[in-house]
């Protein structure tokens, strides 16, 4: 399965649905600087990027970036810490509140009907090693748009969505809620977990 990893994982961290929204945060689902994206010209950091860039998509297709925005994150804004291997991230993941991640996996298909799901960056909290953090003071943001919704690959296997220049989806891939997002990783941990055992055995 995409996500399978023998690093060692933390537990599950309760949250509550429906929960206020952190003090400060950007509503967009951006990148922090040092992201790496897969581009037609290799992997680049996506404060480098530029508009008509070509960037690799879960697709198999390149999209050209319709828009960028840049926004230095004040400090207490909050972000969601991924450790390397959490996500098939080679290296650490920062995202924001409102980024999407795509899991790609059987027990998807047969909770949701579908393989392919994007899980809200908030529901992450606790998933093997994922903390809520408050931003170091500068830290910069890249909000990176297409013609379409794209779903992109950064730090190496990592699957981000990108939102529509329209801020418009186009309902091809199915948004879960916290709750709904929080069952499925529950699965995947217990998933992982029982592959592990079976590897020690």
């Amino acid at each position: 399965m995409l996500l399978n990893h023998s690093a060692a994982f933390t537990s599950f961290e309760p949250v509550t649905e429906g929960a206020a929204a952190p003090r400060n945060h950007i509503a967009a689902p951006a990148m922090t600087a040092g992201t790496m994206v897969e581009t037609q010209e290799g992997w680049m950091p996506v404060e480098r990027l530029a508009l008509g860039d070509a960037v690799y998509t879960f697709d198999g297709g390149l999209a050209p970036i319709a828009n960028l925005r840049q926004t230095r994150l004040n400090a207490g804004t909050q972000l969601w810490h991924v450790p390397g291997g959490a996500l098939n991230n080679c290296s650490d993941l920062y995202l924001t509140q409102d980024q999407h991640v795509m899991i790609f996996d059987d027990n998807a298909e047969d909770l949701y009907d579908t393989p392919y799901v994007l899980v809200p960056a908030t529901a992450l909290q606790g998933f093997r090693g994922t903390r809520q953090m408050d931003c170091l003071p500068g830290t910069i943001a890249v909000e990176m748009t297409f013609d379409a919704d794209e779903v992109v690959f950064a730090n190496t296997g990592t699957l981000i969505r990108c939102a529509a220049q329209s801020g418009k989806g186009d309902g091809f891939f199915r948004i879960l809620t916290n709750a709904e997002a929080r069952i499925l990783l529950a699965l995947l941990d217990t998933d992982e977990t029982e592959r592990l055992h079976a590897l020690a055995a």
